[in-house]
């Protein structure tokens, strides 16, 4: 029930797996892929002249970015999907194009979240981007695409700028990739343990990056489940600075073990954990705690006890923070007339109501139209019922 964005690669190193062929889908984004390529080379000449291949191909450097709230069709060519209800926009300082008529200061758009294709930008980075024309103004782009940042994508600069080939544009995608991955990212290697020195075995370990800007942060776990003797060993994380984080649900007994390197149970008193490009820090040692966890009910009223159909309602829970420890929530599914929400640390929430749309075009239901949704800020540090009661929007 609990909402962390626990995945595989991080989200830049499963766009080259797709460009690599590697698969066809990742972290819930689906996305065409060449199956009979056998070089680097012959990937990065489909994704520049293949019959799917972008309009726009151009180098650049991210200034700024934004949310854009609106919908934005996406090119009737585009493996993104045909719609969202929104976007993240960046505006690039073109350096160099390869293909269309782009120069000076270009708006492009991708997705939020890993189901909708997005590409994740760092502002101040440089990229090879390859994007098609949503309208006068504005480009799209996805994972799908073969967007990269400009010091991995050696091999398709080579191939647009009509430059020779090395050794290393020849190897199979696999090949490539497990050679240079590496120089590209860090490691982070340690050991997990209980108060009294003793291993935790089995606990989750992630590290979440902690960003300048307000859009969702990537993480780093692999298959980072803390061994019997309580080590882990994170691979290919993007550099950039983390918070460490370690977890285990005893949910038999309620409880969870749960901490935040160097040893704190704060969001606050954590310690950020710097990684490079091509660095393996190792023994990275921290302990963590035992806390209670515990089951919350919500119930939905309105204030003039009206009947609620409440199958097209749901309940959000949000911690203030956003890491692998922070618990967050949407419940739509009712019991017994209640939303419950169970595991919940002890700690002060926003709690809110919301609708859940009759159809796609995002019609609110006619009995719901009238009410005012609920919105409260709540302190939870036992089981409990929480009311959230609806107001008269007239």
């Amino acid at each position: 029930m609990k909402v962390t964005m626990r995945g595989g690669l991080p989200v830049f190193l499963a766009g080259m797996a797709l460009l690599a062929g590697l698969a066809s889908s990742a972290l819930g984004c689906t996305c065409e892929s060449l199956s009979d390529a056998k070089t680097v080379r012959d990937l990065a000449v489909w994704y520049s002249e293949g019959a799917n291949s972008s309009k726009i191909i151009f180098e650049g450097v991210v200034e700024n970015q934004r949310l854009l709230a609106r919908a934005v069709a996406a090119p009737q060519n585009s493996a993104s999907p045909s719609s969202v209800s929104s976007q993240r926009s960046i505006s690039f300082r073109v350096l160099r194009a390869y293909r269309g008529d782009v120069s000076g200061l270009v708006t492009v758009t991708t997705g939020l979240g890993d189901a909708d294709c997005r590409f994740d930008f760092d502002t101040g980075s440089q990229y090879l981007v390859y994007a098609d024309r949503v309208d006068d103004n504005t480009l799209r782009t996805s994972i799908c695409t073969g967007t990269s940042l400009s010091q991995h994508a050696a091999t398709a600069l080579r191939v647009l700028r009509g430059e020779d080939l090395t050794q290393d544009d020849l190897l199979d995608a696999k090949s490539y990739y497990e050679k240079l991955a590496p120089q590209w990212t860090g490691t982070v290697c340690g050991r997990i343990i209980k108060p009294d020195g003793t291993p935790l075995a089995k606990a989750w370990i992630e590290m979440t990056q902690v960003r300048d800007d307000t859009f969702l942060p990537n993480t780093a776990a692999e298959s980072a489940t803390a061994n019997s003797d309580g080590t882990f060993s994170i691979r290919y994380i993007r550099p950039g600075k983390y918070l460490l984080t370690a977890e285990r649900l005893d949910s038999k007994d309620y409880l969870r073990w749960a901490g935040y390197y160097p040893g704190v149970m704060a969001h606050a008193e954590a310690k950020l954990i710097e990684v490079h490009a091509g660095e393996n820090l190792s023994d990275i040692q921290f302990a963590v705690g035992k806390v209670r966890v515990h089951t919350v009910l919500f119930r939905i009223v309105t204030s003039d006890g009206s009947a609620l159909p409440l199958k097209l309602l749901g309940v959000s829970v949000d911690a203030a923070e956003r890491d692998a420890l922070s618990y967050h929530l949407a419940q739509n599914r009712t019991v017994k007339g209640v939303y419950p929400a169970g595991y919940v640390p002890q700690g002060r929430y926003l709690v809110q109501t919301y609708i859940r749309p009759e159809s796609k075009a995002g019609k609110i239901p006619a009995e719901l139209a009238k009410w005012r949704m609920a919105k409260k800020e709540v302190n939870i540090s036992s089981d409990s019922e929480i009311i959230l009661k609806l107001t008269r929007a007239d």
